[in-house]
């Protein structure tokens, strides 16, 4: 009798940078709004030849970038001239590959690491931890230098750093998040350490 091999998914966790100008966030959505999960699943669906989805540590809403945001997928390497199932892919040919196909579709995606994981590794609750960054340019000119443009908040109004650094103190003891979530979502948010740093934005011109 023939021996019948079944072969389960192998699970890849994977970090990517993304510049959230051109998204409407990153969840997929069922019409034509470009996303970023919708983008990195196109992309996946090129490479492997078959419809892929992903999975996230969380989502962020539109114009929103990441430097190290994670998602896991499940994926299984198939011979499709001899309709069976190989050993998995090796994580650099996906980062090469998936990189690859993101490229005719955007420059705003890049995956920057890829590594094999067990199954019971999961994007979203293996996350113990997530850091944000929010920027603000604070003076009297009318905004800043073009080049952080998309990445910062133009405030022209004097801010007060003093009581911007104790309302976020106060945060440092919160432990219930509820309001802050949507309705039916678990609450499993703490914020153990805040730091609040500002620098002023200067951009000197050379002349010869």
């Amino acid at each position: 009798a023939m021996q019948t091999i079944v072969r389960s998914p192998q699970r890849y966790k994977v970090v990517l940078q993304y510049f959230g100008k051109n998204f409407s966030g990153w969840q997929r959505q069922p019409n034509d709004t470009v996303t970023v999960q919708g983008t990195v699943e196109n992309a996946f669906t090129q490479f492997i030849g078959e419809k892929t989805a992903i999975v996230t540590c969380g989502r962020t809403d539109a114009g929103v970038h990441a430097l190290g945001a994670c998602f896991h997928v499940d994926l299984m390497r198939m011979d499709k001239k001899r309709k069976e199932y190989r050993d998995p892919y090796d994580p650099s040919t996906i980062k090469k590959a998936v990189n690859f196909y993101l490229r005719k579709l955007t420059n705003d995606i890049y995956i920057t690491h890829v590594e094999t994981v067990t199954q019971d590794f999961h994007a979203r609750y293996k996350c113990s931890q997530r850091h944000y960054l929010y920027k603000i340019i604070n003076c009297e000119d009318e905004g800043g230098s073009p080049f952080e443009a998309d990445k910062q908040w133009y405030v022209k109004r004097l801010l007060n750093i003093d009581l911007m650094r104790e309302a976020g103190d106060l945060l440092l003891d919160l432990e219930d998040w509820t309001v802050f979530h949507q309705s039916g979502d678990e609450v499993a948010v703490r914020i153990l350490a805040t730091t609040n740093t500002f620098r002023p934005h200067h951009f000197e011109q050379l002349i010869d």
